[in-house]
């Protein structure tokens, strides 16, 4: 059972069993991470009294660009479902994202890329995808296909990757690579 999955029956039973008032507070913090307490340490934790939109499966969400991501994946040689898994995980498919750091769109590119790679609009899903896509490309053959350090590139930046020779030992770096290949698996080998 996924993670998502788990929260929402955990959210579900609760507000059955005490209506209302179920105890587990929750705190979106402005990069959309969800920070859930029964003891929360500050006023912008609001107890849960019911499933929070964004946590409710939205059918055709996770397909709306997948014609585009074969085709650009195609194209590129890149496989669809990594390509997928990193739009999942960096946007949730939202092209409009936007994290504090600046990254943009779906695949979540710093203004670097854009230029590199001939986008004039970052929030443009083909423009967006076309990058991302390119710059994963880039990565698999610096790291001779391997999909590790790909995604710990991807996420904390080659320097870091080639400094300790494997995945930085950072938790954010490391949480991103796994949460990306779990996504990829089941893209790949599960359902879609």
């Amino acid at each position: 059972m996924s993670l998502r999955a788990l929260i929402i029956a955990g959210i579900f039973f609760f507000s059955i069993v005490i209506p209302g008032v179920c105890g587990i507070y929750l705190y979106i913090d402005p990069d959309g991470v969800y920070h859930f307490s029964d003891t929360p340490k500050t006023p912008a934790y609001k107890p849960i009294t019911s499933v929070p939109e964004t946590l409710k499966a939205r059918p055709g969400r996770e397909r709306r660009y997948d014609r585009l991501i074969r085709r650009i994946s195609a194209k590129s040689g890149v496989r669809s479902e990594l390509v997928k898994a990193v739009i999942k995980v960096e946007s949730n498919f939202n092209p409009r994202a936007v994290s504090k750091a600046g990254a943009i769109g779906l695949m979540q590119l710093m203004p670097v890329h854009f230029d590199t790679n001939g986008m004039s609009d970052p929030y443009d899903p083909g423009q967006n995808i076309t990058a991302g896509t390119m710059y994963l490309k880039k990565l698999l053959g610096r790291y001779d296909g391997d999909i590790v350090l790909c995604l710990a590139a991807y996420n904390a930046g080659p320097k870091a990757v080639d400094r300790y020779g494997s995945i930085p030992p950072y938790g954010e770096t490391r949480a991103f690579v796994d949460r990306v290949l779990s996504h990829y698996y089941r893209y790949r080998y599960g359902n879609r």
